[in-house]
């Protein structure tokens, strides 16, 4: 399995958006230069991110992005199906391998696609962006969703992203 840049782009503008303390909406000029991101390219996969309702974008010469939802919230596994979609594993359809080879086949590879699917959806961006020295998070987890609602207290920037408005998005 490997992390494409399309995947790469969107958590380098979630996290980037997640530094800015700011209410104003950022530019994908400036998240694009900041990144040393190729705009045009970038711009593609910010507007993915709104689609999904993880960022809000505002026009005009003000307008930009914020981010919607607290790093918490949103995990791994999220980021990868938005740019990438799901996470798919079998055997072509033009194999020469007999049917019933295939069908074990197809079953071990799904199989392992969830357990990759688990695993991914058990790391919050906010875990990526943890501190090296503190311990993983998300070693023996057994329920990733209730080991988020048990977490610390959301931060400043977390409980100010509660009061962002997805449901009115415009688009830049």
């Amino acid at each position: 399995m490997k992390l494409t840049k399309t995947a790469e782009y969107a958590l380098t503008a979630l996290l980037q958006l997640a530094d800015y303390s700011g209410d104003e909406p950022v530019s994908s000029h400036r998240l694009a230069r900041r990144a040393a991101l190729p705009e045009r390219y970038f711009l593609q996969v910010l507007r993915s991110l709104v689609t999904h309702g993880l960022l809000q974008s505002t026009r005009g010469v003000v307008g930009g992005y914020r981010l919607c939802v607290p790093l918490n919230e949103i995990s791994l596994l999220q980021v990868m199906e938005i740019t990438d979609g799901p996470i798919r594993t079998s055997v072509a359809p033009s194999s020469a391998l007999p049917p019933r080879v295939i069908e074990r086949i197809n079953r071990t590879l799904a199989a392992v696609a969830t357990a990759a699917e688990e695993q991914l959806a058990g790391v919050s961006l906010a875990d990526l962006t943890a501190e090296q020295d503190a311990p993983d998070q998300t070693a023996g987890r057994a329920d990733a969703t209730a080991t988020r609602e048990d977490g610390p207290e959301p931060t400043v920037r977390e409980t100010h992203l509660r009061g962002c408005n997805c449901g009115q998005r415009s688009s830049e």
